[in-house]
């Protein structure tokens, strides 16, 4: 009986998740589009969700700033909480940063650079999709996620 609750536990924790399935660009964008949804309705308080196991799993994880380029959520890398984006530089010395705001606030759209996985010590290739978003009280966000060596 034990068992069988434990499969259940397992089985609805999977059907909820809203990460991607997959490391495609189809399914990153619609795992941020998917979290824009939830910055409309929550605005700043969504980092709350992000930071909740159906939205954070293995690499994937949601990232929010505001339009100065602070970091407000990144429940991988929760040091960076707080840090303008416009100090950050990859193992190349790419300025991706203020690639973020550039790319979120003219549309939206991918940033390529390196960046370590959760866990890692090494940065790996990673493709992510920023974007803006107003949220119901009028405040503007940029949020991401991306793909590590994503195609």
């Amino acid at each position: 009986m034990r068992r069988l609750a434990v499969v259940s536990v397992l089985l609805t924790a999977c059907a909820t998740s809203m990460t991607p399935r997959a490391n495609t660009r189809d399914d990153v964008l619609a795992y941020v589009n998917h979290a824009a949804t939830v910055v409309e309705t929550e605005g700043e308080r969504a980092c709350e969700t992000f930071k909740q196991p159906a939205w954070m799993r293995g690499d994937w994880y949601v990232f929010m700033l505001d339009l100065n380029g602070r970091t407000l959520c990144h429940p991988a890398h929760p040091e960076h909480v707080g840090v303008p984006v416009h100090d950050l530089v990859d193992a190349n010395g790419k300025r991706f940063g203020d690639e973020f705001l550039t790319v979120a606030k003219g549309g939206g759209g991918w940033v390529d650079y390196s960046w370590r996985r959760p866990g890692g010590s090494e940065a790996v290739s990673k493709r992510s999709y920023v974007r803006e978003v107003t949220s119901r009280n009028g405040r503007t966000f940029v949020i991401g996620s991306g793909g590590y060596e994503l195609p």
